[in-house]
């Protein structure tokens, strides 16, 4: 099939998109049924001059819509480039160009292959000695849709390339852009928050990572560096002063003084150079401080490094780096499990007029029959308390919770065996108040109580989701294919959750999800796009099953309730492959399986679903610890309550796991929502349940410093 090719000189593509930091193409066959592609670059390392094998950001490419199809034979053609006006290659050292072939793949059905060579027409760069290839080739080996991604891209780049952003371009038909470039040259490489520093709002006077100011040529720091914060941050001036060491560039004997300057604003590195050295000098400035006042408000404390005296730089020489991590923390935490799920129904559910209609009531020392309560919660409008099914009383902390929130019904999840009729009995007899603890006006009035039980835990959680009343169970679009779940159209269905009845974390941080369903009440903020309509806001039944077999109460749930997608948590450890299959084969139901490594990253995985398909909060996230289920019981609710947050696990009390602090490093800056490829707003905010011996302080510190990496 002849390709249908529009090349024009190199220079002149350039030319014409002028102030555009990223372009792309596709050169399309005739019969190629796309429209306009867009090309975004999933972030911006900085990368230093004359180095090679450098890891730059990964590219995405999406056609115009996910139902367009690539054509066989057709092309995506990139050209590299460095920020000045010349061609590259113009100078020997003056060039940017790929190291190898990237890793291209696709998500859908088209096949493609790869290949880098220099450019055609013959350029400067292809006359270099050696020759360098500074154009990435892609083919469509078969035709079908999909979105193409270019990951471990690396460029070699000259000394003498211009600094500034890479330029990505293309010889042909431009494309739709819009992220920036994929790399930032530099002739300083400027690394700071190494280890990651997290701070808490609100602290004072704390201490940041050394910042380390490498040459990536000789002398190209010349006389003096600045280091200027953004935003308004300061550093602290009521500490020692900070002091910088030098490794000087082999045979030189370089030196460097350091200050406060710009009110505090920015570091000025200055430099006395020996002259006499033939490689490049690297500075370490230490004993910094941030103010209080640039701890008052969460997000990225961050910094350029420039060239020449603060106030009057000369250049502008690294991107912008991250200094630390400012993040909001909210412990909801207390003496034992009763008090903590106390704070957090408290905390979700302010008092209010004559105080809440319901509350849930589940046992504390065992997971199974709780395990389905978030749904109920959220149907009624409610939280969930504990009590300790070995006690003859009521804990004290319960009683206050539905006490001062002036509960006029509670609903008891689980048998006699779980929750004991002497228990029942005594809430029955608590007195009736207004949740500012006033007698209700019939003086004998006491709370109600009902029980929700059966014969087992999969028929407990049957009867929680059948229970008359409730309404239907709520209503989502997600087909579990690859590809975009909501496509071009939207086609609500009803919605449930699949886990194993045999353990506890898989359906505690669905609990969110199973309380509130589609969150339609978040609206992210720009530039992300609002999550469609794509449900109706009820939540999803948490429907519990043996892992080896579906069992007959699950199966005749999703039956009676009709439901049409299910959401199955767990890997095939947790969920048997033939327990899906028998899923499918109830009125052909739809599955989207969350199979993590372990609890903590099936949780991960969730979470990410939660956050970028249902629109759940982007800024700030819910921690419980993982090897113990009350506080994630008690919290499901009230990380459901609008804006609704994802819950995430840790993995012990003193011990977040790699894959939760791998989730909070990723929320930072990657794929973003209905798998568009946009840039994620960091994480400003983390809730934590329980008190220090369920999540240490020193634990808290870890995530934190996982929120303030870029």
């Amino acid at each position: 099939m002849a390709l249908r090719r529009k090349l024009v000189p190199r220079r002149t593509a350039v030319a014409a998109m002028a102030g555009v930091a990223m372009l792309g193409t596709l050169a399309a066959p005739a019969g190629a049924t796309h429209g306009a592609a867009t090309l975004v670059a999933g972030s911006q390392p900085t990368l230093g001059l004359g180095q090679t094998n450098q890891l730059a950001g990964l590219l995405t490419l999406t056609p115009g819509t996910l139902t367009n199809t690539f054509a066989a034979g057709e092309q995506v053609i990139i050209d590299l480039d460095d920020s000045d006006v010349g061609v590259n290659c113009a100078a020997a050292t003056d060039y940017v160009a790929f190291a190898s072939v990237p890793t291209v793949t696709v998500t859908g059905t088209a096949t493609l292959s790869a290949s880098i060579v220099a450019p055609v027409p013959v350029s400067a760069c292809s006359l270099a000695v050696p020759a360098r290839n500074d154009r990435l080739i892609i083919t469509v080996l078969g035709a079908g849709t999909g979105v193409i991604t270019i990951a471990n891209v690396r460029y070699d780049i000259g000394a003498g390339a211009a600094l500034g952003a890479v330029k990505v371009t293309s010889p042909d038909v431009t494309l739709v852009t819009t992220g920036a470039s994929n790399a930032f040259l530099t002739s300083v490489l400027f690394v700071a928050n190494t280890p990651p520093v997290g701070l808490p709002v609100g602290s004072a006077n704390q201490p940041v990572s050394n910042l380390v100011l490498t040459e990536q040529v000789v002398d190209a720091g010349g006389g003096s560096l600045c280091v200027q914060l953004g935003g308004g941050d300061t550093f602290d001036a009521a500490v020692p002063a900070p002091t910088v060491s030098v490794v000087p560039g082999a045979g030189g004997t370089d030196t460097a003084a350091v200050a406060l300057a710009s009110a505090n604003t920015a570091i000025q590195v200055t430099i006395t150079d020996s002259g006499t050295d033939t490689g490049p000098s690297t500075f370490t400035v230490a004993g910094l401080r941030l103010s209080s006042a640039s701890l008052n408000n969460a997000g990225h404390v961050t910094a350029t490094l420039q060239g020449g005296l603060c106030g009057a730089p000369t250049s502008t020489l690294s991107a912008v780096t991250v200094v630390a991590g400012v993040v909001t923390t909210n412990r909801f935490g207390g003496a034992d499990r009763f008090t903590t799920a106390q704070i957090l129904f408290e905390g979700a559910f302010p008092c209010a007029g004559t105080g809440l209609a319901d509350a849930i009531i589940a046992r504390a020392d065992d997971f199974p029959d709780a395990l389905a309560a978030s749904y109920l919660a959220g149907k009624l409008g409610t939280g969930i308390l504990l009590v300790d099914r070995d006690s003859a009383t009521l804990p004290a902390a319960t009683v206050n919770a539905l006490r001062n929130r002036g509960v006029d019904k509670v609903t008891i999840i689980g048998g006699t065996t779980a929750v004991p009729a002497a228990l029942a009995t005594a809430l029955d007899a608590l007195p009736n108040v207004t949740c500012a603890g006033a007698t209700q006006a019939a003086p004998n009035d006491t709370i109600a109580v009902e029980r929700i039980d059966g014969a087992d835990r999969y028929a407990t959680a049957r009867n929680v989701a059948e229970r008359p009343g409730l309404g239907v169970a709520g209503t989502a679009d997600y087909d579990g294919t690859p590809a975009d779940p909501d496509g071009p159209s939207c086609l609500p269905r009803k919605t449930a959750i699949l886990a194993t009845g045999t353990n506890f974390p898989d359906a505690l941080v669905a609990g969110p999800v199973a309380y509130n369903g589609h969150n339609l009440g978040s609206v992210p903020p720009a530039p992300l796009p609002v999550p469609p309509a794509c449900g109706d806001g009820q939540g999803f039944p948490v429907i519990l099953t043996p892992s080896t077999a579906l069992d007959p109460q699950a199966a005749a749930a999703l039956t009676n309730l009709g439901i049409q997608q299910v959401l199955v948590m767990g890997g095939n450890t947790a969920i048997d492959p033939a327990v899906v299959t028998a899923v499918q084969a109830i009125n052909s139901i739809t599955v989207r399986r969350f199979a993590g490594t372990n609890r903590l990253d099936t949780a991960r995985l969730f979470a990410e679903f939660a956050v970028n398909f249902l629109g759940y909060d982007r800024t700030a996230v819910a921690v419980a610890r993982g090897d113990g289920f009350p506080d994630a019981l008690a919290g499901g609710p009230f990380a459901g309550v609008m804006p609704a947050k994802a819950i995430v696990l840790t993995e012990s009390p003193t011990s977040a796991g790699a894959e939760t602090l791998a989730f909070f490093r990723a929320r930072q800056g990657t794929s973003g929502v209905y798998g568009a490829p946009t840039p994620l707003t960091p994480i400003a905010a983390v809730d934590v349940f329980g008190g220090t011996g369920a999540i240490t302080d020193a634990t808290v510190s870890s995530i934190l410093g996982a929120v303030s990496q870029a």
